[in-house]
């Protein structure tokens, strides 16, 4: 399954996004892009004329179902999540096992096996756990960047009309208003993001916080 079990994260997200937190199904249909489309353009071309760069008015729109949003953050964090995995798995194939050598000897157990069998589980661990904090977090999320991970400056954005929908509406606010402030957001975090500068300290910064 390689260093993460994207099968199984996939499976436990797909599961997690058609299901509200209190464990309803809940509805996920797609939507297109037509309803928001005019907004978007209009949200980029203000964006695109503020930091004078007209490539931001190529940037596509993607509108996404909440699963479809947790598929797409698996890909998009796949190589985050193999360095954790490769962390987790160096942990728990030493965990406790060096120390413990002689008493699982007493038993039969020999030491290497128990760790490379620990080390093992890592990609599964790994893969379960962020499949089903992605589906929890496809219930709230609004477009690409509401994740505060690494992420690569792209050409195209992702907005969840059943959840900006929902937020508008909950909140009272003007519907295309909502989506120019989201679309807005949403390109503002791709500039930032974008600068190498920036992205290659976001990924050092992550990953020294992942080995602790």
């Amino acid at each position: 399954t390689g260093p993460v079990n994207l099968a199984a994260a996939k499976q436990i997200a797909h599961w997690t996004a058609l299901h509200a937190p209190d464990g309803e199904g809940r509805v996920d249909a797609p939507t297109g892009n037509e309803p928001y489309l005019a907004v978007f353009e209009a949200a980029a071309a203000h964006i695109a004329a503020l930091f004078d760069d007209p490539e931001l008015r190529r940037v596509r729109l993607a509108t996404l179902t909440r699963r479809d949003w947790a598929d797409r953050q698996l890909e998009e964090l796949l190589p985050a999540l193999t360095f954790l995995s490769q962390v987790v798995s160096k942990g728990l194939s030493g965990a406790q096992v060096e120390a413990d050598a002689d008493e699982l000897a007493q038993h039969g157990i020999d030491a290497s096996m128990m760790q490379s069998i620990l080390g093992s589980l890592a990609p599964t661990l790994v893969g379960t756990q962020a499949g089903g904090l992605l589906g929890t977090l496809s219930h709230a999320a609004l477009g690409r960047y509401d994740i505060a991970m690494p992420a690569q400056k792209r050409d195209e954005l992702w907005l969840v009309p059943g959840n900006l929908d929902a937020f508008a509406t909950t909140w009272e606010l003007d519907h295309d208003e909502a989506i120019f402030v989201v679309t807005a957001h949403e390109l503002l975090h791709n500039i930032l993001r974008g600068a190498p500068a920036l992205h290659h300290q976001f990924e050092s910064l992550i990953e020294a916080f992942t080995e602790g």
